[in-house]
């Protein structure tokens, strides 16, 4: 058996962070999206059963809006929050990681 290496994290480069962190919050987007469709058409469907209500919820555009809105904001973040660490770094040292 290898011997596990014990490392710290000094830095993080922030715009590797903000693409990794722009992706996931797209697909994070488009998860959030089919989920409130699927509840939309639920609710519509029981609202016609019952109540007579028309169709409720997410429109064409916010279909498309919420995951690039998700990208967006996972980019800032993911920026934001890498350069934070870095600053922060300075003062407290890294995150201890170990490397097998």
């Amino acid at each position: 058996m290898e011997k596990s290496k014990k490392m710290v994290l000094n830095s993080i480069d922030p715009m590797s962070a903000a693409k990794v962190l722009a992706v996931m919050g797209v697909v994070w987007g488009l998860l959030i999206t089919v989920l409130a469709l699927l509840g939309v058409a639920i609710t519509s469907y029981m609202g016609r059963l019952y109540q007579g209500f028309g169709m409720m919820g997410l429109g064409t555009y916010e279909i498309i809006l919420l995951p690039i809105l998700y990208g967006i904001v996972g980019f800032i973040s993911g920026y934001v929050g890498a350069w934070l660490y870095n600053y922060v770094v300075k003062f407290v040292g890294g995150v201890k990681v170990e490397l097998k």
